[in-house]
């Protein structure tokens, strides 16, 4: 009976494709012969199903092409292709045959191109180099490092030889040129257009003051504000120096140069031992050490000459001055 079924149905597919025809042979003799399919027969070519063809062992394919989506580990289908039968997320984006969800891990052990945008969720992991040709963004504006170092964060050269710039994350510095040793530092000149600071500024050492100073030497006269100066080296003034306050010198006060326009030293008011100068302006020069001991050079008008006042042994002003070629003492004031 089954004999006589078979040549029936070649007689009326004779003029359907050779193909078929050849595949349909194949699949009648393995019926005939054992009444099944064997698994692990060759079937020809040309196979066509409109259903749902399964397979409980392996399948080889030269070639796996679908008008479709593909759906791996799972029966039910979606609207995009994935890997899990778990749904998307992203349902805006991802609903297209073209589309895959992955919802297990996926391991690339070549190149990956992201010509999109790719977003991520969770962490992102680099462990090697990552190049990145455009912008950065930062939804938060945090950078974090795996854990907190002296040089967390180094940003060098091509080569990764030289620290243009480093973080030190465990104490809160940067440093450029190095690791930093303070809160900012520069290994080398740093430009700036205007320097400007609400605190004092320490040349020549990193422990701070209350005061300026340049060197690291401390005050020996009370300074204690940030509008004071301490200079432990030298200072040189190629310019005018003006002095509003008192100007004390506790060693030499040397004068170089001749006497004039342009070297000679010139005072209105020249005091010596003493803060304070005397009220008179009739005198150019006080050398005051206490009340009862002082000499003072002046005079009131050209007629009474140049007058050096000094105290007498009685603590009493006394009185010297050049009357003509004669030098006296009198007791009649400069003034």
């Amino acid at each position: 009976m089954i004999k006589e079924l078979g040549i029936i149905i070649i007689k009326i597919m004779k003029n359907i494709n050779k193909f078929l025809i050849g595949s349909l042979l194949v699949v009648f003799s393995l019926v005939l012969s054992t009444g099944v399919a064997n698994a692990a027969t060759t079937i020809g070519t040309s196979i066509l199903t409109t259903g749902t063809l399964e397979v409980q062992n392996t399948a080889s394919a030269a070639y796996f092409l679908t008008g479709n989506t593909i759906q791996v580990a799972g029966y039910a289908s979606a609207a995009y292709s994935r890997f899990g039968t778990g749904t998307t997320g992203h349902s805006a984006d991802i609903d297209a045959s073209n589309d895959v969800l992955i919802t297990g891990a996926l391991e690339v052990d070549g190149k990956a191109f992201f010509d999109g945008t790719a977003s991520v969720a969770s962490n992102f992991e680099v462990g090697g180099t990552a190049s990145i040709s455009g912008i950065v963004n930062l939804n938060n504006g945090q950078v974090r490092p795996q854990t907190d170092s002296a040089t967390a964060f180094r940003f060098q050269n091509a080569a990764g030889t030289t620290s243009v710039l480093t973080i030190d994350t465990t104490n809160g510095r940067v440093g450029i040129g190095g690791t930093p040793g303070t809160t900012f530092e520069v290994q080398g000149t740093a430009s700036a257009s205007y320097f400007l600071t609400g605190n004092t500024i320490q040349v020549g050492g990193y422990a701070s003051v209350a005061y300026n100073r340049f060197g690291t030497a401390a005050t020996t006269h009370a300074l204690s504000a940030t509008n004071d100066v301490l200079i432990n080296g030298k200072l040189e003034v190629d310019g005018k120096a003006f002095f509003d306050g008192t100007a004390s010198v506790a060693g030499d006060f040397e004068v170089i140069g001749t006497a004039s326009a342009s070297k000679a030293f010139v005072t209105t008011s020249f005091v010596v031992g003493s803060n304070v100068a005397s009220s008179s302006t009739v005198y150019v020069a006080e050398f005051v050490s206490t009340a009862t001991t002082s000499v003072l050079f002046g005079g009131s008008s050209t007629t009474l000459g140049t007058c050096l006042q000094m105290k007498n042994t009685a603590g009493q002003p006394v009185y010297a001055r050049v009357f003509g070629t004669t030098f006296t003492v009198s007791a009649v004031e400069c003034h």
